[in-house]
């Protein structure tokens, strides 16, 4: 009796969905668009690894440079005659590397910008295209149940 009402639930239950048609699943185009996305995903990561890298290589050599003009000014400093030609010197200097360390935060920032800017272009540019490629599946998707419905 127990299994009689249970088929009889089940019939009641699941018998509105017995025409019901599924669209097919375009497996093509969703692996495409996956494809796409992770190259999209490649190309900005190899951006964000540039910009590492390009930042990591000026500021190396701003640190060379730095620690070069620190031996010259010592040099300098030492070499000073008298107590005011150490201050200006020591004036000098340190108005100098104050002028490079701001110069070099601004190279720095200005990097991370530019591998800001293609990274989020990248992702947009991708985003919009995803956008239009889910559009037409589902358009596709629709139009196959259209046609299952007048057949």
């Amino acid at each position: 009796m127990a299994t009689k009402s249970f088929n009889k639930f089940t019939n009641d239950a699941f018998g509105a969905f017995k025409d019901f048609k599924m669209p097919r699943v375009d497996f093509e185009g969703a692996m495409s668009a996956h494809r796409k996305n992770m190259e999209a995903f490649t190309k900005a990561q190899r951006a964000a690894f540039d910009a590492v890298k390009s930042l990591s290589q000026a500021h190396q050599d701003y640190l060379k440079e730095a620690f070069g003009d620190m031996r010259n000014h010592m040099k300098e400093v030492t070499q000073a005659k008298s107590l005011e030609d150490r201050i200006e010197a020591q004036t000098r200097q340190m108005r100098a590397a104050f002028e490079k360390a701001m110069s070099h935060g601004r190279n720095m920032s200005q990097t991370c910008k530019k591998a800001q800017k293609e990274a989020s272009d990248v992702w947009s540019k991708r985003f919009t295209e995803g956008a239009a490629e889910a559009k037409g599946m589902m358009r596709k998707a629709q139009e196959t149940v259209a046609k299952q419905a007048k057949h």
